[in-house]
């Protein structure tokens, strides 16, 4: 993370704080890290936290169903949106990327309206499989997929009238064609398929 990026988050906590101080709760910033434990009389702790990447989003946690844990969300939630719209009118407006297609293997999380938002890609499922795993261990309410990416003709520089369907194998895509059957493309770097080879012998 940018250092740049670190002082503007611990500047939202601290405002986040501020607000909430106002509302009757005691914050303590953890030393090192993005993270306040909120406490208020009569009521459960929580613990704001900055999510890195690939989250990158504010959390309240523990996430339980008491109309505390509500109220206290929505109102952070209000604070952070106030922050984020004022910031916006302050900087550029960012220009959009294109997806990266050279590691098919995506995770999406699911969002409600029938929304998905891409997490993070990989170049083989394991290691998709894994951090997937990894994110549901950190953010159990929020749901994620594993699916398989078809990358674009022009990714693949075929043409798309050619072909017939796309397979996934470990570190090896199988484009099958109308005009000479088959084709393997990998997705590993030829110093990744020496490195892989040295490890094997």
């Amino acid at each position: 993370m940018k250092h740049s990026d670190w002082l503007r988050l611990q500047s939202e906590g601290e405002s986040v704080c501020a607000i909430l101080r106002q509302q009757g709760y005691v914050y303590r910033k953890q030393t090192r890290r993005l993270s306040w434990k909120l406490s208020k009389t009569g009521q459960n702790d929580y613990m704001l936290r900055w999510l890195p990447a690939p989250i990158n989003e504010w959390n309240l946690m523990p996430k339980d169903t008491s109309p505390q844990w509500e109220q206290l969300w929505q109102l952070i939630e209000r604070t952070l949106s106030t922050i984020k719209g004022e910031a916006r009118k302050t900087l550029p407006k960012p220009t959009s990327q294109p997806e990266n297609n050279s590691r098919p293997w995506a995770i999406i999380r699911l969002l409600p309206d029938a929304r998905r938002h891409t997490v993070a890609r990989f170049f083989n499922r394991q290691d998709a499989e894994d951090y997937r795993r990894f994110l549901k261990r950190f953010i159990p309410d929020a749901e994620f997929e594993v699916f398989f990416d078809v990358p674009n003709e022009q990714f693949l520089n075929i043409p798309a009238s050619l072909i017939v369907k796309v397979e996934s194998w470990l570190y090896v895509i199988f484009v099958h064609r109308l005009d000479k059957g088959g084709q393997f493309i990998s997705y590993r770097q030829m110093e990744e398929w020496k490195n892989a080879f040295r490890v094997g012998l």
